[in-house]
């Protein structure tokens, strides 16, 4: 249950003190991705090598994929809508959830490697 806390939260899934990113406002679009190399509290390395974070696209992928499948169903064939609008409320719930997943997908890799 921590590790999803953890993650949840974005701090250290070594210690769960320290936060990973220098700003915690996801929507501070431009310090999104800043992240502290080092924990300050218990000094983990956050970047295994170069371009770790690569991995965290493809756990990126399948949450975005996750919340289009789950709304198109629920708005599509629950609430009989039609197809235009129906992208139009997908493409306006992917947007403004992707600081969120892009976080949490890194948060996720880091966390499998933690």
């Amino acid at each position: 249950m921590s590790t999803l806390k953890n993650i949840i939260t974005c701090k250290c899934p070594n210690c769960g003190v320290s936060y990973v990113f220098k700003d915690q406002n996801p929507y501070n679009l431009t310090k999104l991705a800043e992240m502290h190399k080092r924990c300050p509290n218990c000094d983990k390395s956050f970047e295994k090598e170069p371009g770790f974070y690569f991995g965290a696209m493809y756990v990126s992928y399948a949450m975005t994929s996750g919340i289009v499948i789950v709304f198109a169903t629920v708005f599509g064939w629950g609430l009989q809508m039609e197809t235009l609008p129906l992208v139009g409320i997908i493409a306006l719930l992917i947007l403004s959830t992707f600081p969120l997943v892009f976080r949490w997908s890194r948060m996720i890799w880091l966390s499998w490697f933690i």
